[in-house]
């Protein structure tokens, strides 16, 4: 029986300690302890029953069973000292199908024998409250990041700052060029705040790096809005296609800026005239969340 867990990155106040801080949450419901170790002395010290490593930039550490998470595209992992971090793990945790089949892939290269891949992504748990159902009456649209590579989008969010329903989440800085559309910050280790701005909203834009897109690999925009039972405007890969179906709406993000800003419009216009429909699509993509994705879950 698992009692406690390790959690190894290297990073502060990023994507993999606000996960960190979500699998510590999801293993305390499963009666396990979970804890962030960064050096193979605390690892060692803690003896866990195993490791997750949350990120590429680190290799196996200890002597203890290791399982890679990997939840970026492929490609992001194809320089040699990332490959080389990937084979030392004793198994690994992925969640689409292209990337399961590099990591075989890579470990049949390499000789690499008995290192199994299984299903898992660094999700949310679900929201299980008493509230039924959003309330699309006057719908907003949600974004929450930091808006890292900021020229990404920019034209787009341009845009959409322009039009009324957009509410962005995340450091000031990342969003001083859109004030009037910046809704504050909701601290990372914060997954209450996360799940209440999104039910505030009632719809959450899922717009990833073009990397993710072309690969189809999620990223937690789509699982923290389903996890928290709202709508989501998502973009159409092969992952959402299969997995969500028609229960949320569709984005072409390889139209132009302008046009693009037009079909999320068209979207949210819908919404508002058809909320009852909204809210069932919602019901429906947050059922198929909790079966399928749920942190506890996956974790168990």
């Amino acid at each position: 029986m698992v009692k406690r867990i390790a959690i190894q990155h290297p990073y502060d106040g990023l994507a993999e300690g606000q996960s960190a801080a979500r699998i510590i949450a999801a293993a305390k419901l499963l009666g396990i302890e979970a804890r962030e170790l960064r050096d193979s002395h605390d690892i060692i010290a803690y003896n866990p029953d195993f490791v997750l490593s949350l990120s590429h930039q680190d290799p196996k550490l200890t002597p203890l069973p290791t399982y890679g998470v990997l939840t970026a595209p492929t490609e992001w992992y194809e320089k040699p000292r990332f490959v080389r971090n990937i084979l030392t793990y004793d198994a690994f945790l992925t969640v689409t199908p292209t990337a399961k089949q590099w990591l075989e892939d890579i470990c049949f290269g390499a000789r690499k024998i008995n290192s199994p891949v299984g299903f898992y992504a660094n999700s949310v748990l679900p929201y299980s409250g008493d509230i039924p159902r959003c309330d699309y009456s006057d719908p907003s649209l949600m974004y929450i990041g930091t808006n890292w590579d900021g020229k990404r989008y920019s034209r787009l969010f341009g845009f959409l700052a322009e039009m009324p329903f957009l509410k962005l989440y995340g450091p000031e800085k990342s969003w001083a060029a859109y004030p009037q559309r910046y809704a504050g910050e909701i601290a990372f280790e914060d997954d209450s705040g996360v799940v209440k701005a999104y039910r505030k909203s009632g719809v959450g834009l899922c717009i990833e790096h073009a990397d993710f897109i072309r690969e189809g690999m999620p990223s937690n925009r789509i699982f923290e809005t389903l996890g928290a039972g709202a709508l989501a405007i998502c973009a159409r890969t092969d992952f959402n296609q299969h997995w969500f179906k028609d229960s949320v709406l569709y984005i072409d993000t390889d139209l132009p800026a302008r046009a693009l800003a037009l079909q999320i419009s068209d979207h949210m216009a819908w919404i508002a005239a058809n909320p009852d429909t909204a809210s069932d699509m919602a019901r429906r993509s947050h059922a198929i969340y909790c079966k399928h994705f749920a942190l506890d879950t996956l974790l168990k």
